[in-house]
Order: C-alpha cells, then structure tokens, then sequence
C-alpha cells in the first residue's frame, strides 16, 4: 500500500438516512458503477486522506478531533483500496481505473449483444390461452383427483401383475427381429 493514500476525487458521495434512523454515506464508483455504503467513522478517515498525509498523521489528525481509530483504520483503508476507492494504492493507480473501465465496457457490450437472443417478439400471447385454461387445470389438479388415483392404484397393481404371463407369452412376438426392422422403416419414412 502506497505512503499517502487518497480517496479519489471522482467518487459522488451522498448522505442518506436509512431505515432504523441510521445515516450513512453513499459513495458512487463512476468507473465501475457500484455503489459502497459506508458509516460516517470510515467515511471520516477515508475522507481525511488526502494525498498529503500518511495513515499515521491521519489517524492523529482525527485523534486531536476526538475520534480514535488505532484498531479499524488499517481494516477500513484495505477494504477501501480492494475496491480502488483510494488512489495511491496497488488498486488505485489510473492503470488499474482504465483497465477496469475497459473490462467494464467490454462487459455492457457483450451483454448487450447476447440480450437480442432474449428479445421479447409478441408473436403469440399465452396469458390469454392460460388464463381460460386455469378453470380446467384446477378442476384436474386439487386433492380429489389425487384421491382417485391413489384409491386405482392397488387395482393397477393387481392388473399388472396378473397380466404379467401375458407380456411373456402372447406380446412377446412383438419384439423380435423382423419387426424391430419393420419399426424403424416406419419411423424413418413415415416422418
């Protein structure tokens, strides 16, 4: 991490009041879009850094004003810097703003161009085809057919097993050689 860090000059910073009471500040990345909700105690030290102070003065400078940060200021700077909101740090450099800048574009214009797969064509419209057949899918969908079927299902277990020498003896002819030709004959050209 660099001596004197700054936070940049290009962040759009906002006070808001959240739900609870509590304000914090919003601070707008304009390279990457995002946004970063921060206290007002880590905003006050990353807004005391400005180029011309090292961490330590800074922390003295605020200590004289009556805020302490000996513990959280080097947690509060990292995390700033991993999100290149400080310049004067590895992330923080223009090299690394214009190659995230870059990638970011990059990335708007390939989406842009796989959304024309998504494009919404109002060819057919099936909420009209669904809202008629919600009164008929409901008929056959609720608890009386689902009692139907469980009171049949010992009866298709009996007819499946009583019909079993039937498979085995009467259909078996069905799958033999010549008419497994015959099948894909009938697949293949009567398509």
């Amino acid at each position: 991490m660099g001596e004197q860090p700054k936070l940049r000059a290009d962040l759009l910073v906002f006070d808001r009041l959240e739900t609870g009471g509590k304000r914090r500040i919003i601070v707008k990345d304009p390279v990457s879009d995002k946004y970063f909700r921060l206290s007002h105690y880590d905003f006050r030290l990353l807004d005391t850094l400005n180029g011309g102070l090292t961490v330590s003065q800074a922390i003295e400078k605020l200590r004289d004003r009556g805020y302490y940060y000996e513990t959280a200021a080097m947690r509060i700077i990292n995390k700033a810097a991993r999100f290149a909101l400080l310049l004067g740090t590895k992330f923080g450099t223009w090299q690394y703003q214009k190659e995230l800048k870059r990638n970011l574009e990059q990335a708007r214009r390939s989406r842009r161009l796989s959304s024309v797969y998504f494009w919404f064509i109002p060819i057919l419209n099936p909420d009209r085809f669904l809202d008629r057949t919600l009164r008929l899918f409901k008929l056959m969908a609720n608890k009386w057919p689902a009692f139907i079927v469980l009171m049949a299902a010992p009866g298709a277990v009996y007819l499946v097993v009583n019909g079993l020498w039937k498979f085995q003896h009467v259909h078996l002819f069905f799958f033999n050689r010549l008419n497994l030709v015959y099948l894909w004959l009938t697949i293949a050209f009567g398509s």
